[in-house]
């Protein structure tokens, strides 16, 4: 499976093999042997191709921020298809009009509205929950603003870009 990973907002194209309890990552034409030791949910120990690597993770914030041998970083990761949906999901607002329309990213159900209309969202806030191809997808506010109407209820079946919620 091919992964991406954002290092200081830079995506990188990784995959990765498992073989014998070991883990080999491919970044381009280059391959690592990782090992990783837990000392706690916040301390790894990272083995790279021998190279040994102290990693303290504040998973608090997203992406997660780390410190890699003193140097600070923020991480993310996530399958190269998940990647490709959150970016198709935040591609959902129709500003030709003035107003802002969020419309489905693709066909589900709605299975849960977080937002009323008259409610102040704020960029980033999570405005519903769509169910498609047994995933949840949190569709995310992309600007500060009231929520002028929400068109769909909990349960509906939606179409690729149907119109969900106006945002004034």
């Amino acid at each position: 499976m091919d992964y991406i990973a954002t290092i200081n907002d830079q995506d990188i194209d990784f995959s990765k093999t498992e073989n014998d309890g070991s883990v080999e990552y491919h970044f381009g034409k280059k391959s690592y042997r990782a090992a990783i030791s837990e000392v706690n949910a916040e301390h790894l120990v990272l083995t790279l191709n021998g190279r040994v690597y102290d990693v303290v993770l504040d998973r608090s914030t997203e992406p997660v921020s780390a410190l890699i041998n003193g140097t600070a970083f923020t991480l993310s990761a996530d399958s190269a298809r998940r990647v490709a949906l959150r970016k198709r999901i935040g591609k959902t607002v129709d500003k030709s009009s003035g107003e802002k329309t969020i419309k489905a990213p693709m066909p589900g159900l709605v299975l849960r509205i977080n937002v009323a209309a008259g409610d102040k969202v704020c960029k980033g806030d999570g405005l519903l929950v769509i169910e498609a191809m047994k995933m949840e997808n949190e569709i995310k506010a992309p600007v500060d603003a009231v929520v002028e109407s929400v068109l769909v209820a909990d349960g509906d079946a939606v179409d690729k870009n149907t119109v969900m919620i106006i945002l004034a």
